[in-house]
């Protein structure tokens, strides 16, 4: 009885309990920390695509989510599909080039992900221009 009566005598000013959790540092870590290893890598390619992908394939702006995810798990000790890969990427905040329509490369159809540093540029690009970008690359992806 004491403890309730010493909460409801508290001063709340302006709480609201509809709005939305303060994030705070411990709020921060907890959500790193329940993050997947391919979610973190995601994220992480998106913040510095040089750092991730462009030490081991630099020039590199465009590729599938196959091509990703042979560099996630090259040696294919996950449970990742490719399908997943490309949800992780959207989740990182990645867009599809195209607006998710495929384009005919090395005579395959293919549905282009924009990750290198000229995203924006990649995102936006004509068929024609992206394909080109693509297949300039094709000796630059390596796994």
């Amino acid at each position: 009885p004491a403890l309730f009566a010493h909460l409801l005598e508290l001063p709340m000013g302006n709480w609201n309990p509809k709005a939305a959790a303060p994030r705070t540092k411990g709020k921060i870590e907890m959500i790193r920390a329940a993050k997947s290893e391919l979610a973190t890598w995601c994220e992480a390619l998106y913040a510095d695509p040089e750092g991730v992908l462009h030490s081991r394939m630099p020039g590199v702006e465009v590729m599938e989510a196959d091509e990703l995810l042979r560099l996630f798990d090259p040696d294919k000790r996950s449970r990742v599909t490719v399908p997943g890969m490309a949800r992780a990427l959207s989740a990182a905040g990645f867009k599809q080039c195209l607006k998710g329509e495929q384009a005919r490369c090395g005579g395959k159809l293919r549905r282009l992900w924009a990750v290198g540093v000229e995203r924006a540029k990649w995102q936006t690009a004509e068929k024609e221009e992206l394909v080109a970008q693509y297949e300039k690359q094709a000796g630059e992806r390596k796994f």
